[in-house]
Parts: structure tokens; C-alpha cells; sequence
């Protein structure tokens, strides 16, 4: 059965469309997924030594986590930080990421979701549905790495559904604001647009500029960090990724879209503006 799951979890990260488990409900470690194409649920244990509890619906899977809540359980920090992963996000690239963020006295969570099957408004009405359901939490902040950059943009600009927990700091890495080069560059291909859709899915076109500067703007004084050489990291360039809103940005200098990630530069920086707002001026990379 432990085989069973790794070699499940493996394939699901080898495309995103492959990734159906999409999170609705976290508590303490605990998560409750729905399977996007067959509406499933279960119920997943914070270490992997524990078994997976499967369920036809929502209830069956929250009396589970409501019995671990009866004999103790209570989220370790009442100020979550929400990691939203971007295109095919692979939640092993957040996890050292969130091991920092839960160090420094905060609970940490990845997000997991299928980027494909929906667009950004499908994702950030999902997000807003999870954070409506979040039970022993004051606050919420958000960490969020390109494509879910501008889910939580879409979000955001939903104030009703802020109303349920107040949102504390956001910092975002590469976000595509203003669009991908490259998803211009492979949208108007014709030859490309077949590898475009099974790559993107339902979010190709809120990648590329029409789509992203379509969305409704960024107003809340979010966090920045950028990466790449002179204009781009690869795939964002800096000027695409900034917003007038911006309360504070960073740039970490020869790092690629997905390479920022693993910086431990990130990490600080992520960790600086999460306690103060700001970024350390005289320690960016």
C-alpha cells in the first residue's frame, strides 16, 4: 500500500493534469481532498506512515479529522501561511520552503490543486471556498510562485471572500502580472498550440499578456521578488511581474522561475516581509 501511494504520487507530478487531488479543508496538518473528475473525497494524515481515508463526501471525511480534534489536535500557530504553487507546481519544490516558514512560529500549508482543469477564477473561487472553511485561524498570509500569483490576484479582488479570515501579508515570486513571454511566444504558434493546451489547459490564456492583464489589478501592497539575468528569469520578465501596488521588491539576481525557489536568499527574504512588510535592502542576491 506504501508502494502503492509513492508511485501514485510520483506520476502525479509528472503532469499537471495527472494532479486531480485538489485541496478544500486543512486543520492541523490534516487535509481534505476532492478528486476533480470523479468527486470523490479523503481525508489525508499529516506524515505519510498514516492511512489515507477515503470517502463519497465532505462529511465522512471531516468526522474523521472531528474525532482528532475530540482527543486533542489543535493547529500548532493560529497564523497560517498558505503556499499556492504555480503551473504544475510540484509541492516537493515548496518543502523546504514551508519547513522555514513553520521554524519561524507560523503554520505552513502547500496548496494542492489541478492547474489545468480550470482557469484562474475556477482556481481562486476554489482557494476562497478552502480559506471560508479554515477553523483555528486568526490570520491567513499567502506565498504564492507565478501562476499562483494570479489566482490569489483574482482572489483578492473578491472582497467577500476575505470575510471569513482576516488576510495578513503576501508575497509573491515571479508572478506572470502582466503575462509570459513564452506563453505569447507558444500560443500564437500554430504548431505549438496542441503542446500549449496539454501543458496549460484551462489557464493557457490567463498566462499570456491578453489574458493576465485582463484580470482584475492588484491593489493590496504585496510583496515581489523577481529572478532571472537583465530583463526575465526565463519565462516572466521583471517589468511583467511588478505592479504599482507593490509594497516592497526584491531581485534575486541570476536565479531562473523555478531555480528562486531553491535559493535560500528566498527564503529569508519570504520570511522578512511575512514579520515586517519590508525586505532586507542589504542582503538581496
Amino acid at each position: 500500500m506504501q508502494t502503492a501511494r509513492i508511485i501514485t504520487a510520483i506520476a502525479n507530478h509528472l503532469h499537471p493534469g495527472m494532479r486531480c487531488w485538489q485541496d478544500v479543508y486543512f486543520y492541523a496538518g490534516w487535509r481534505i481532498q476532492k478528486h476533480a473528475r470523479t468527486g470523490q473525497y479523503r481525508a489525508v494524515p499529516p506524515s505519510w506512515r498514516d492511512p489515507i481515508f477515503v470517502a463519497e463526501n465532505f462529511e465522512e471525511c471531516g468526522a474523521v479529522i472531528k474525532q482528532k480534534k475530540a482527543a486533542g489536535l489543535k493547529p500548532a500557530h493560529d497564523h497560517l501561511v498558505l503556499i499556492i504553487p504555480g503551473l504544475g507546481g510540484v509541492p516537493a519544490f515548496f518543502m523546504p520552503l514551508c519547513f522555514m516558514i513553520r521554524r519561524s512560529g507560523y503554520d505552513c500549508m502547500i496548496w494542492y490543486y489541478g492547474s489545468n482543469h480550470t482557469n484562474v477564477a475556477g482556481h481562486a473561487a476554489n482557494l476562497g471556498a478552502t480559506i471560508a472553511r479554515l477553523d483555528g485561524i486568526k490570520t491567513v498570509s499567502f506565498v504564492t510562485h507565478s501562476l499562483g500569483g494570479l489566482i490569489l490576484r483574482v482572489l483578492l479582488a473578491d472582497a467577500g471572500s476575505q470575510a471569513a479570515v482576516p488576510i495578513g501579508r503576501i508575497v509573491m515570486i515571479a508572478p506572470p502580472h502582466g503575462g509570459s513571454f513564452i506563453a505569447d511566444l507558444v500560443h500564437d504558434r500554430l504548431k505549438l498550440k496542441k503542446l500549449f493546451a496539454w501543458v496549460c489547459g484551462h489557464v493557457g490564456h490567463d498566462l499570456t499578456s491578453a489574458g493576465a492583464q485582463a484580470l482584475p489589478p492588484v491593489t493590496a501592497p504585496v510583496g515581489i521578488i523577481t529572478g532571472g539575468i537583465n530583463y526575465s528569469d526565463g519565462l516572466v520578465t521583471i517589468s511583467s511581474a511588478l505592479v504599482p501596488a507593490a509594497g516592497d521588491i526584491t531581485h534575486m539576481r541570476g536565479w531562473s522561475h523555478t531555480a528562486i525557489l531553491w535559493n535560500p536568499e528566498t527564503g529569508r527574504q519570504v520570511l522578512r516581509f511575512l514579520r515586517t512588510g519590508q525586505f532586507l535592502k542589504d542582503e538581496a542576491a
